[in-house]
């Protein structure tokens, strides 16, 4: 990621010496901007109460005349901040079209939707987008955190992710992490959730473990894991013949 903004910082000093046009603020640029909206919130040293009042009293800027060079220095400062997909970057482009009818901007919308999509074309052949590359990142990044497959690849799709790119990144997870296909990597996620969350057989208290059986598989459900994943997972560190009283044999 740092040769990334480096280069970004590079070309963000080439195009401030080539245009006299001054750089839009970086509150307007951030405003609207999915994750980087939350950047504004951050607390720099005040309590909370004192921040949501400056905050109320503080008005946003307008908007600077939307352009094509607006859009690339827009799409440039969020890639600073943040690791974006094409999908994400153009739903943060787009929200600077709805706020600029918002405070009566006059443009053709075909117009508009050119611009950006032609700053995101020049940015991917930069290299400073590559949804290959992000789609990998962040399916290491959910596998991690215990996601399963089904889950990263719904993450993924909401992020604007092709199709190709997931099916390429959960490849080369499989790869990197020596297993046998989808199935076992499922395991080793849902063996990852259960570890850090302390459920199933992690559960010192054979009571505590029975009690508690149904809600960790339905735990389990909810990211995403398969039955037969979750039951296993669960129990596999019990003592031989063992097993967690109240689950079902399946799932009726």
């Amino acid at each position: 990621m740092s040769w990334i903004l480096q280069g970004i910082a590079l070309y963000l000093a080439v195009m401030a010496s080539q245009s006299k046009a001054p750089w839009p603020p970086q509150s307007e640029i951030l405003a609207d901007g999915g994750d980087a909206s939350r950047a504004e919130a951050q607390d720099d040293g005040r309590s909370g109460g004192q921040t949501a009042k400056r905050a109320k009293r503080r008005k946003p800027r307008k908007l600077r005349k939307l352009s094509q060079d607006y859009f690339r220095r827009a799409a440039l400062y969020y890639l600073e901040r943040y690791n974006g997909s094409q999908g994400t970057l153009r739903q943060v482009l787009h929200r600077r079209v709805m706020r600029a009818e918002r405070e009566g901007q006059e443009f053709e919308r075909d117009e508009v939707n050119g611009w950006i999509e032609a700053v995101i074309q020049e940015l991917v052949q930069q290299g400073f987008l590559d949804d290959a590359r992000f789609a990998l990142t962040r399916a290491r990044s959910f596998f991690d955190r215990g996601q399963s497959v089904s889950a990263i690849r719904m993450k993924l799709r909401a992020k604007g992710v092709g199709s190709a790119e997931i099916d390429a990144a959960l490849e080369r997870l499989v790869e990197e992490q020596g297993q046998g296909g989808e199935e076992a990597l499922a395991l080793q996620a849902a063996r990852a959730y259960v570890r850090k969350r302390g459920m199933g057989w992690r559960r010192p208290d054979p009571e505590q473990r029975a009690e508690r059986a149904q809600k960790d598989l339905a735990a389990l459900a909810r990211r995403g894991f398969g039955y037969a994943v979750a039951k296993q997972v669960l129990e596999e560190g019990l003592e031989d013949g063992e097993r967690l009283g109240d689950l079902p044999d399946d799932w009726a």
